[in-house]
């Protein structure tokens, strides 16, 4: 092979790559669709001077390029439509309707000696000539690439907002930067001896690449960025092999000895030997970058704990807050917005201490039911939804990327309105996580600061008290042990609360891929249709479900550490415990104990929380099958309606040993337990009681007439579950 060939192959290459990834990553929308058509196009493109550089009939390389540029042409429409798609220029029908017409004009004209009137060979191979009309391609494609760059000129002058910005910046210079070296190629079709400008887009390419990860050009998800990385740098190191290889083929045409095994052994060892180390010393680089940003998220968060321990001030943690916030994440500005009492407006703390945020805002209207981060981009994606746009043009008031709710016990403390990175790159998944978890901690440390004033106060004024008032000195002395009582709990889940949001945080990056994957193949096992698979999906739908379930899990958990919990679904007791013995029928299977159930029709629905009850559930029947295991026994399980208080009942029966009367008033306790050590941490139960308590419900645990265990959950039905039992 030539090694003009080269340039063309990689740049091939590079356009696979974006087709593939904008088909499985992109949305089923038309900018999508069609910078994918423009993609496969420029694959041929380059396809077709491969071939042409490579081989030694001119009859060839004529009919190749004859047959490559009847999809070629469309190109000129393609590359207008995008640019409008893109920057949501309305789209000119009559403009559209003439470019697309000439593109078929033109296609009739391929196959004849009007458009290419034959092939002349160059010192790099052979490549088509000119023929009478193929002027007007030419003329269509600068003007296409030129009027593409004016717009895409135009929108970066009037936008205002930086990521917005840059994101067309890297555009201009990777998808339009491309187009003009494929107008520079067309040179050689007119006479000129200059090796075609358009082989080399693969470096516009790159910058387009590298935009497409640090920007989401095409809004298909920042997650790609450490694949993107790989998927780029191994291109290189592949083009970079193959350059290696050819100029070898050039150098050693016929080199002593070149023709013997020998020689290809030593030759492709020595390639092995510099490719091998070059490839892992660059993938150990990129995990290092990788690597790197967690190490600055976890010593974040370390900080902040230190925060919450050491600071009572509410003005020294909201400087710390912001410094933190300003260093980690390297962004512009943060501004903090803290309730004012007097108007329930927020008034900003600092610097920035004139400006204010109405309680009736929209943020405030956003923020306040849900206590979840506003993040500009995807309003920007529906900038047409008027609440979108209402969002949108209070962020711009604040100049703000990130707006993050300062929230503890479901009340709104305060925002915090963080601005774009200095580097103008987009906020990751974990960013955002990193921003959600040092907001839920500066509430507590906010709420803490707020009860130590308190306290503070309180101790100033109690001498005065004490000899005004004798008779409030209890009183007082009470309040002062509550608050210390809340002010330890307060610390208490703070330290929780960041392990439960670090571990929730790692488990969801694995269910989140898993879920995709089982998504996408019931996706394709249903386009299948054939029978034998529907078993196989209705499987792997039970299997999402459960994923699904566990996310809510992990979720509850990062509720947890916010301090809020739902219970608000109609949950059947049937489906739970059918859910619960189908996830352990395979430990019940291996470890040979029989599970017999009988469920009640006809039961009433439970309101409270899906979840928590399989976690219910899913911990009674395991500790009857630990119970039975030795014994290889049975466990009975029963469902049916409360005769008593109207609700359902769900009762777990083994054939175990049971519990012994001395230590059952102490089964739902935490940390008690009577496994062997490192077999069990004595809170299953106690999560159980939890749970069930906040279903205001009841869970006991007696002795069943003939021995064994007899667990029994009595549910209410038909009314809401209490937020404050414990």
């Amino acid at each position: 092979m030539s090694g003009y060939s080269i340039p063309p192959l990689l740049t091939f290459f590079f356009f696979l790559g974006l087709a593939l990834l904008t088909l499985a990553r992109g949305r089923p929308s038309t900018v999508h669709r069609v910078f994918a058509l423009i993609c496969g196009i420029g694959c041929l493109l380059n396809l077709d001077m491969v071939v042409a550089f490579n081989t030694a009939s001119p009859a060839t390389a004529l009919w190749v390029s004859r047959l490559d540029h009847v999809l070629v042409v469309w190109l000129i429409p393609l590359y207008i439509h995008f640019f409008h798609l893109y920057l949501q220029r309305p789209v000119r029908p009559a403009l559209l309707r003439g470019a697309y017409a000439c593109a078929f004009g033109l296609m009739l004209l391929t196959p004849t000696d009007l458009y290419f009137a034959g092939v002349q060979r160059y010192h790099f191979g052979y490549f088509t000539r000119a023929g009478a009309l193929y002027p007007l391609f030419a003329l269509g494609a600068v003007v296409a690439t030129t009027y593409a760059l004016v717009l895409v000129h135009r929108a970066i002058v009037v936008e205002t907002a930086a990521l917005r910005r840059n994101s067309l910046r890297y555009v201009r210079a990777g998808f339009g930067l491309m187009g003009l070296l494929n107008v520079a190629s067309l040179l050689p079709n007119f006479g000129v001896e200059i090796y075609p400008a358009g082989c080399l887009s693969f470096i516009p390419l790159t910058v387009f690449w590298v935009g497409l990860f640090r920007h989401d050009l095409l809004d298909m998800g920042v997650v790609i960025q450490k694949g993107l990385l790989y998927s780029i740098l191994t291109g290189l190191v592949l083009g970079s092999y193959a350059l290696v290889v050819t100029g070898a083929g050039y150098l050693l045409t016929d080199p002593v000895g070149s023709g013997a095994f020998g020689f290809h052994f030593v030759f492709f060892a020595l390639v092995v030997v510099v490719f091998g180390p070059l490839r892992d010393k660059t993938q150990k680089l990129i995990d290092g970058v990788f690597a790197r940003d967690k190490i600055n998220y976890q010593k974040t968060l370390t900080e902040v704990s230190r925060l919450i321990v050491t600071i009572r001030d509410a003005q020294r943690i909201i400087a710390a807050l912001i410094d933190v916030i300003l260093n980690a994440l390297k962004v512009g500005h943060c501004t903090v917005f803290l309730k004012d009492q007097r108007d329930a407006g927020f008034r900003a703390v600092g610097s920035h201490a004139d400006r204010t945020i109405e309680a009736g805002a929209p943020f405030v209207k956003t923020l306040a039911p849900v206590c979840r981060p506003v993040s500009k981009k995807p309003l920007l994606d529906r900038r047409d939804d008027p609440r979108s746009a209402l969002l949108i043009g209070a962020m711009e008031e604040l100049a703000a990327t990130v707006v993050l709710p300062l929230c503890f016990k479901e009340q709104l403390l305060g925002l915090i309105a963080i601005g774009d990175k200095r580097s103008g790159s987009l906020f990751s998944t974990e960013d955002l996580d990193l921003l959600e978890t040092l907001a839920n901690n500066a509430a507590l440390a906010l709420e803490n600061a707020n009860s130590y004033a308190a306290l503070a106060e309180l101790n100033q004024n109690l001498e005065t008290e004490v000899h005004r008032r004798t008779g409030q000195l209890r009183q007082a002395l009470d309040e002062k042990e509550r608050t210390q009582e809340q002010l330890v709990r307060s610390e208490s889940l703070a330290a929780i609360g960041q392990l439960v949001a670090g571990t929730a945080h790692e488990l969801n990056n694995p269910l989140a891929s898993t879920l995709s994957l089982i998504q996408s193949a019931v996706e394709d096992l249903s386009h299948a249709g054939r029978p034998e698979d529907e078993e196989m999906v209705d499987d792997l739908r039970f299997a999402e479900k459960e994923i699904q379930r566990a996310r809510t899990i992990v979720s509850s958990l990062l509720g947890l550490s916010r301090q809020t919990q739902s219970y608000t679904e109609a949950v059947a007791i049937n489906a739970v415990v059918a859910d619960a013995v189908r996830i352990l029928a395979n430990r019940c299977k291996h470890l040979g104990v029989n599970v017999e159930v009988n469920y009640a029709a006809d039961l009433p629905l439970v309101c409270g929380n899906f979840a928590n009850l399989g976690q219910v559930a899913l911990n009674v029947i395991g500790n009857a099958i630990d119970a039975v295991t030795p014994t290889r026994g049975t466990v009975y399980l029963s469902t049916a309606a409360d005769p008593a208080g109207g609700g359902v009942v769900f009762t777990c029966r083994d054939t175990g040993p049971g519990i012994d009367a001395g230590i059952r008033k102490d089964v739902f306790n935490p940390f008690f337990t009577t496994k062997k050590p490192g077999a069990g941490t004595g809170l299953g139960l106690y999560i159980c009681h939890e749970i069930v308590t906040r279903h205001n419900g009841t869970i006991s645990c007696t002795t069943a007439e003939g021995g064994g265990a007899l667990f029994e959950v009595r549910l209410p039905a038909g009314q809401a579950a209490g937020d404050g039992a414990n």
